[in-house]
């Protein structure tokens, strides 16, 4: 996960690992990737949500 994470955003991998230990947000790699990992799953939660409130007023908008 780590690689990828470093592939995709072109940094080399101790790069981003040594900016956010040095600014305390997090102890190692592997906390650094569960953050990423329930952010996203935080954010998918809220998008279904949304979603699941806009076709209600789609429904409600079409059947008035």
């Amino acid at each position: 996960h780590n690689c990828q994470y470093a592939a995709r955003h072109k940094l080399p991998k101790a790069t981003w690992r040594h900016v956010k230990e040095a600014d305390g947000e997090y102890v190692s790699n592997s906390e650094y990737v569960r953050t990423l990992i329930r952010r996203d799953k935080e954010q998918r939660i809220e998008s279904a949500a949304e979603i699941g409130l806009i076709r209600a007023k789609l429904i409600q908008a079409e059947q008035s």
